[in-house]
């Protein structure tokens, strides 16, 4: 694994870092990153590259530079490629995206609300929203038709 310079420093007055895994779709991952980085809370992106063989790594350092950190694993992890993203951040909240999703502008700041009210919460579950017409997508609609008791926070959850 290698990896661009720390960000603790910048990391030490925001809530929360974005965390991104990708494998071979380099293109996505920088349409991604550059969503994540216009966000208005402005946490540091840590891009995970889960051993791409189509130069997502250099892309991604050339085009951003020092505004994200970048980890390259030699070896394909699947969605544990996550945890070496976890690993760089030095910050109380991670929230993870994908490349073919993005957070919507005001989310962060709306789940760090969350966490901070609610110390008992451990996860915040996005609404997931699809296609040109941003309808509910099925999965994240049955997640929040929940048949446990709704807590102060929001519904709970069956799964993740």
């Amino acid at each position: 694994m290698t990896s661009t310079a720390s960000k603790d420093a910048a990391q030490a007055d925001t809530a929360g870092t974005l965390i991104l895994a990708t494998r071979n779709r380099c293109q996505r991952a920088v349409l991604a990153v550059d969503r994540a980085l216009a966000l208005p809370e402005r946490w540091p992106v840590v891009v995970v590259d889960d051993a791409s063989d189509d130069d997502t790594s250099d892309t991604l350092r050339r085009r951003f530079g020092d505004a994200i950190t970048v980890v390259t694993l030699r070896r394909h992890k699947g969605a544990s490629a996550r945890n070496h993203g976890v690993e760089m951040a030095s910050t109380p909240l991670v929230a993870f995206f994908d490349d073919d999703s993005w957070w919507m502008p005001g989310s962060l700041e709306r789940a760090t609300r969350i966490f901070e009210r609610h110390p008992q919460v451990g996860l915040v579950a996005a609404e997931v929203r699809v296609d040109a017409d941003q309808r509910v997508d099925e999965i994240s609609a049955a997640m929040s038709d929940s048949p446990l008791a709704p807590w102060p926070a929001g519904p709970a959850v069956l799964g993740f």
